[in-house]
């Protein structure tokens, strides 16, 4: 049965008191799909193995439905770990590496055949059990990972930066693969990765981390809209900071003067003085035809455009020189210097908690 998991406390130096984790608290309720999100060096990883077994804390404990397993070896914690590079032994069939676990643990045969079986038919790679692995593809090597993971029950699923050695196309749909087996199988698992794009897709809530400290938790709408600083925001996606005043509320609107000119945004809890407001990319649109009424009308000219396909990148000057970037269809139409009056909904326009 999935574990719910507590850490509290926990912390981490290394050699000379370099710290990694600062101590931090996390509750991951049982069957979530929980991510540790942030860039290479923030302590996510070091977390992660901390949970496994791997490695000891400084300080703090880890609850497995409140049991402190702090102190158990990893193969007493219940806990099975995916791992960035697979970690499949060549010389063994996919059957035999999915195995692995169950004979370890001293299965008896007749269990291990069937759990290892309903595992690799989990994964739809049954008709490639008898295969070696050096002979699978990168995505088939990830699913074999992943049944052998599955294959012992574990209360807790770990999963270290699983598709980051998996091309574009592979990533997209080991993201929808990995997501059906945790919903289907009700399992707890905890997700470390550095891409925004998986953990925003698949995750029920996020902890971002960065330099050992959780900055935000969340749901991946909740730390996408409402970012808790400038990092957060940042790292989360494309955006643009204004320094802005609030000048109170009048007829529904928070009133804000800008570098941009007056704009207004939806009430909350700050009504006046000094803060960073920003506004996503895809939040900005062009405005077509002069007779077009909008709120917050941003006067610019147009810089210079990107194609990506299914959408591009573009780049306006306002009157104060400041650029903003905005995500958009198409830019067939726009040439640099043109004149161009971009639009922002006032749902669209966030203030941090500077």
């Amino acid at each position: 049965m999935a574990a719910s998991v507590t850490i509290s406390g926990i912390s981490k130096s290394y050699k000379k008191g370099t710290p990694v984790l600062l101590p931090l608290e996390l509750h991951i309720a049982a069957g979530e799909l929980f991510f540790l999100l942030g860039p290479s060096g923030c302590g996510k990883s070091t977390l992660l193995r901390i949970i496994a077994g791997l490695l000891e804390p400084n300080e703090g404990k880890i609850l497995f439905d409140d049991i402190d397993i702090t102190g158990l070896p990893p193969e007493k914690r219940q806990a099975a770990m995916v791992f960035q590079n697979y970690a499949l032994w060549p010389h063994l069939s996919v059957f035999e590496n999915v195995a692995f676990g169950l004979r370890a643990a001293r299965q008896p045969e007749k269990v291990i055949r069937e759990k290892a079986a309903d595992a690799l038919s989990l994964v739809r790679m049954s008709d490639f059990a008898e295969r070696r692995v050096p002979s699978l593809s990168g995505g088939q090597q990830q699913r074999v990972a992943l049944a052998r993971a599955v294959a012992v029950s574990p209360r807790v699923l770990l999963l270290d930066e699983p598709l980051s050695n998996l091309d574009a196309k592979l990533r997209d749909e080991m993201r929808l693969e990995i997501t059906r087996i945790c919903r289907e199988r009700s399992l707890t698992a905890i997700y470390v990765t550095h891409d925004r794009r998986e953990a925003l897709s698949m995750g029920d809530r996020i902890a971002l981390l960065d330099k050992g400290i959780i900055q935000q938790t969340g749901s991946p709408v909740e730390l996408y809209r409402c970012p808790v600083n400038r990092f957060a925001a940042a790292f989360l996606g494309g955006v643009n900071f204004l320094r802005v005043r609030l000048k109170g509320v009048a007829d529904g609107r928070l009133r804000m003067e800008s570098p941009l000119g007056n704009l207004c945004a939806v009430p909350g809890k700050r009504t006046e003085g000094e803060c960073t407001a920003l506004i996503r990319p895809e939040a900005l649109s062009i405005l077509r035809g002069d007779s077009v009424r909008a709120e917050n009308r941003i006067e610019t000219e147009y810089v210079n455009g990107t194609f990506l396909g299914e959408r591009s990148e573009l780049r306006f000057k306002a009157a104060d020189g400041s650029l903003l970037d905005v995500t958009a269809g198409t830019f067939e139409e726009l040439v640099p210097g043109m004149h161009s009056t971009l639009t922002v909904s006032p749902n669209d326009i966030s203030l941090l908690k500077d």
